[in-house]
């Protein structure tokens, strides 16, 4: 009844993005949208850090056109601790090679580090009650999670600087050109591997 009340796939129609596409359009029937626990599920992938970075500037992409306000946030809380703590590293080396005090850099790095490690535990902690089963496959993600921190938050950050720029995407074989409001035209379609192809090693250790 919701669905036709909102006439929910008229707005999905000439759309990228199902799920943001929906919230926006309860949000504006004022309609509440809750996270469901029970839908959480895991997504096997297999590729290098070129497609990882491709997946992070189309996710974010196609934030900045559905959710231009949470996209704006989103780009904010990940510039802003990236820039405190890679200056309070800088500032501690200069010192250091100078032969400066350092304590307050240092101190500042230390507070950073800290308080990251542990939202990365906190973080790990979701995945492990969530996907259970997962635990010994993820154990050293979780390790380079929590403990590297640093290195995850710049890549973050870089795939968010990323979707700052452009508005074409290619996902799935097929290139699509955004505009305002999310609407999209496709500019171009490659041939993609056939749906009964075997899956990749990543995805049957997963299953």
């Amino acid at each position: 009844d919701t669905f036709e009340a909102i006439d929910l796939h008229r707005a999905w129609k000439g759309t990228l993005s199902d799920d943001l596409v929906a919230s926006n359009v309860l949000r504006r029937n004022k309609l509440g949208v809750r996270f469901e626990p029970a839908g959480v599920v895991t997504s096997p992938t297999d590729g290098g850090l070129r497609q990882m970075f491709s997946f992070l500037r189309r996710q974010y992409l196609i934030g900045r056109f559905y959710t231009p306000r949470a996209w704006a946030l989103g780009l904010a809380s990940a510039a802003l601790p990236n820039l405190a703590w890679w200056i309070s590293l800088g500032a501690v080396i200069q010192g250091l090679v100078a032969g400066a005090a350092v304590w307050l850099p240092a101190g500042a790095c230390a507070a950073l580090y800290l308080i990251n490690v542990a939202r990365g535990w906190m973080r790990q902690d979701l995945i492990e009650l969530y996907c259970p089963d997962l635990r010994a496959e993820l154990r050293r993600a979780r390790r380079f999670d929590v403990v590297a921190w640093p290195l995850v938050s710049l890549a973050n950050a870089v795939g968010m600087f990323a979707s700052m720029l452009g508005r074409h995407i290619t996902w799935r074989g097929i290139t699509y050109r955004l505009s305002t409001g999310g609407r999209i035209r496709i500019t171009r379609r490659d041939e993609i591997a056939t749906p009964d192809a075997e899956p990749s090693p990543a995805y049957r250790r997963a299953a």
